[in-house]
């Protein structure tokens, strides 16, 4: 949290996922307390059914997704 207020001062608008795919609750905690948005990406790329998919997004409650068009087909 500390890395990330540093960046909530210089005004980067988010961060995508900080932490290693599979820290849902690491995950959860930063998308509660940090200054900055938080962004999923690569946590999303393993999800592959749609229950998965929002049982982690209840959980982490993420800021934001990154979207991946080459993968979505």
């Amino acid at each position: 949290l500390d890395r990330l207020a540093s960046l909530a001062r210089c005004g980067v608008a988010f961060v995508e996922q900080p932490v290693r795919p599979g820290q849902w609750g690491v995950l959860a905690d930063l998308c509660r307390h940090s200054p900055v948005p938080v962004a999923l990406d690569e946590e999303l790329i393993a999800i592959r059914t749609p229950a998965d998919r929002e049982r982690l997004l209840d959980e982490v409650r993420p800021h934001l997704l990154i979207l991946k068009p080459a993968l979505l087909g």
